[in-house]
């Protein structure tokens, strides 16, 4: 189709006059359509709209063909930067473009991409089933076109975008009004609700203090007898004159009020827990001795049940590591507890083992504690470890508070671990517990675990010192007093802080046992008068509290004391405690209730034939009643039978007694091994 200037211009005009009366979109796009078959003399005509969702064009309008004959374009298949797309389907020029459904085959076609904001928007295609190519002045008419009706397009978008905004304003002031309405009608209630959270906040925090006053007046108020109890049994059991009878009476006092001790050690440690106030103390510590002191504990209560008890330790484990050993001993000692207790045959056995293992970082220690009891069942394995629950089996025999495992997985997480439990009813239990502990190497200077020693006497050639003993309760005085007088110590007692402070003066004592709650004057004040003085600076005083959950380290140094012991104490604490800061040197016997690791682990030869020699003496009917009750581990049979043989032959009933305080029943089974069977 050949245009001439007139026509050209003519077209032109009325292309920009319907464009500028032409308001509504799919009116103008319909024009097009009309003006681009019957003013430029192409057969057909199609619209298409952009859709990123499906990333291609798909036909809206149509003109000289039906809508149903055009196909969807990919927006892929052509190139949506070009003005204006020529192709020639028949000419096999490559197009990838099949837009017409059969019959219909198009013999030219020219492609025009519409854009809005540089973004694909529409195309417009116009189509020659027979004729000439498009001319050039065609071509520039449909550009032309083209503009146009991106032009209306653009306007449509951002006419569109407005109402688009304006009904999202509307709905969103439609929402305001009705949010605002009902929060105006919530108000009180919100009110409301935020009066009774303050006034349960309030009432939390007045429990909470409550509780950790409560806890702290019961630990002051339990802990104050205990430290007698405990104390004074003690010194009941070190004094060479305390017949053994006594001393076995003594040994269960002391024992039942460590019991005691623990439980309350258990709730307060619970209290510190919760409150977020329990802290890591890491030092180190031999994993190997810890071990073997842990199964040496439990050695007796396992063997009156005839159960085994193992530790199994890999060569490839350190001996040496740092961590905080005092709390995974706890959990430990919490677990062999629990295993001993609920198990009626088999053994129970400790696994050591690592992961991570490295000698420069923090690795993870990991303990299995296995036993052959009942076995727990699942539900009970997912509540065993809250607080003051029991399992079937704990509740069945009535024993424990329900504390242990709750307190013991927290201190694992506390150490960066976890304690688990894997288990089945009827197949016994394994508890694994998991700590980051970070492996040292020690040679000379190695942890060392001394024999459990006490104090004979003050070594010869140091001063006489004296000592003033500041407590409200006579009782904890005399425990101190009677510690500390057969060494030759001065002393002298206060009731309470004002008393201390005369007696202070006077006497000028080199070193001051300085209890923190006391009528009249507690420990506090009486502290802080006495260092502000000269002469008080050089006075050592050494802070005594029973007030776990109160006790702060930093608010009692900053008395200005020198140093503070718990309640209730060992008497090792107080000797150290002398030692350090008077120089004291102490003369030191082993305690004759135990023994060290070395010293327990054999007897020599010699001392085997002599302890046989004397079995040899005795008649038949003792050895057979003794040896009967070695072999069935009876130790009030064999203490009855060592008191027997005691006024015949007294060195012998006393190496027997000592083997069996030590539960050295191996040693005592072997005894009789080598002794000719027609005498026992």
């Amino acid at each position: 189709m050949n245009l001439d200037t007139i026509t050209e211009l003519s077209i032109l005009y009325e292309i920009a006059s319907i464009s500028a009366k032409t308001l509504d979109l799919p009116q103008l796009i319909e024009i097009a359509l009309e003006k681009s078959v019957r003013l430029l003399g192409n057969d057909a005509a199609a619209f298409y709209l952009y859709s990123s969702q499906n990333h291609q064009f798909s036909p809206t309008n149509a003109r000289g063909i039906p809508l149903t004959s055009i196909v969807p374009i990919e927006a892929d298949a052509v190139d949506l930067a070009q003005p204006c797309i020529l192709f020639q389907p028949e000419a096999g020029d490559g197009c990838r473009l099949a837009p017409l459904k059969p019959p219909f085959q198009m013999k030219y076609a020219a492609l025009f991409p519409l854009h809005y904001q540089r973004r694909p928007a529409a195309m417009l295609l116009v189509i020659r089933f027979h004729g000439e190519p498009f001319g050039q002045t065609v071509l520039q008419l449909l550009s032309v076109l083209r503009k146009h009706v991106e032009l209306r397009l653009e306007n449509f978008y951002i006419l569109q975008e407005k109402e688009d905004a304006f009904n999202h304003l509307f709905r969103e002031r439609c929402k305001l009004e009705q949010a605002n309405a009902t929060l105006h009608q919530k108000h009180q209630e919100i009110e409301r609700i935020s009066q009774d959270a303050e006034a349960a906040r309030r009432a939390a925090e007045f429990a909470s203090h409550a509780k950790s006053e409560f806890l702290a007046n019961m630990s002051h108020e339990l802990r104050t007898p205990l430290n007698a109890i405990l104390g004074l049994t003690r010194v009941m059991l070190h004094h060479p004159g305390t017949p053994p009878d006594i001393c076995d009476n003594l040994n269960i006092i002391q024992r039942s009020g460590e019991h005691l001790l623990k439980l309350i050690n258990d709730v307060l440690d619970l209290s510190k827990i919760e409150a977020g106030r329990m802290m890591l103390t890491e030092n180190e510590f031999d994993v190997y001795h810890l071990l073997g002191e842990l199964k040496n504990m439990f050695f007796l209560r396992a063997q009156e049940k005839r159960l085994r008890l193992s530790v199994e330790i890999p060569a490839t484990i350190p001996r040496y590591f740092q961590a905080d050993e005092v709390k995974l001993r706890q959990i430990i000692i919490n677990l062999l507890n629990n295993a001993i207790k609920f198990t009626t045959h088999g053994g129970i056995a400790i696994r050591v083992s690592m992961k991570d293992a490295s000698m420069t970082e923090a690795s993870r220690l990991i303990f299995e504690i296995e036993d052959t009891g009942p076995g727990i069942s699942l539900e009970e394995q997912e509540q065993m470890f809250d607080a003051f629950i029991q399992t079937a089996a704990g509740r069945a025999i009535r024993e424990g508070t329900g504390l242990g495992l709750s307190i013991s997985r927290k201190f694992a997480q506390l150490m960066g671990g976890h304690l688990s439990v894997r288990s089945r009813p009827g197949e016994g239990a394994t508890f694994t517990v998991n700590v980051i502990a970070r492996p040292v190497n020690l040679r000379h200077e190695a942890v060392k675990q001394p024999a459990e020693q006490y104090v004979l006497a003050v070594e010869p050639g140091q001063p006489t010192y004296r000592l003033l003993i500041v407590d409200d309760h006579a009782d904890n005085r005399l425990v101190l007093a009677q510690l500390l007088t057969p060494l030759g110590f001065e002393i002298r007692e206060a009731e309470h802080g004002r008393d201390a402070l005369q007696i202070w003066r006077g006497w000028k004592p080199h070193l001051i046992w300085m209890d923190l709650r006391m009528p009249v004057m507690d420990g506090y004040t009486a502290i802080r008068r006495i260092k502000r003085t000269k002469q008080g600076k050089q006075t050592v005083i050494i802070a005594m509290t029973a007030d776990v959950v109160e006790e702060n380290r930093e608010e009692i140094f900053a008395t200005g004391c020198n140093d503070y012991v718990g309640k209730p104490f060992q008497e090792q604490e107080i000797f150290h405690l002398l030692e350090k800061h008077l120089g004291l040197k102490f003369l030191y016997a082993e305690d004759r209730y135990t023994r060290s690791e070395q010293d327990k682990s054999t007897l020599q030869e010699w001392e085997i034939q002599r302890l046989r020699e004397h079995l040899d003496r005795l008649s038949h009917e003792q050895q057979t009643a003794l040896h009967q009750a070695i072999d069935a581990i009876h130790i009030e049979a064999i203490q009855a039978r060592i008191a027997q043989i005691r006024p015949q032959d007294s060195a012998l009933a006393e190496s027997l007694e000592s083997l069996v305080k030590q539960y050295r029943f191996d040693i005592l089974q072997f005894l009789f091994e080598e002794i000719p069977h027609d005498s026992v």
